[in-house]
């Protein structure tokens, strides 16, 4: 089975779950729904926090291997002018 239909099943399979419980559930639908959003809010909660933090790590990355770069590049032109020089 590959990822994409894992992650399809695993989806159906949490739906057919969640369409279940609200019709055999004591409580009412809005009480059921109202407990699943609250726990589907408090485990995406860190789960956005870390992909944010982890984004912003990239970027840093990003940044500081532009510069160095940039910082290479320009080393490399002026050894290149200080060879034409010596050469010529």
């Amino acid at each position: 089975m590959t990822g994409r239909h894992y992650t399809l099943s695993v989806m159906a399979a949490v739906s057919c779950g969640l369409g279940i419980a609200f019709l055999v559930a004591p409580k009412s639908t809005n009480e059921v729904r109202s407990k699943v959003f609250k726990k589907v809010r408090r485990t995406t909660g860190p789960i956005i926090h870390t992909a944010a933090s982890f984004l912003e790590t990239a970027a840093d990355f990003i940044d500081k291997s532009i510069k160095e770069v940039e910082r290479q590049k320009g080393g490399l032109v002026a050894g290149k002018r200080a060879y034409l020089r010596a050469v010529a």
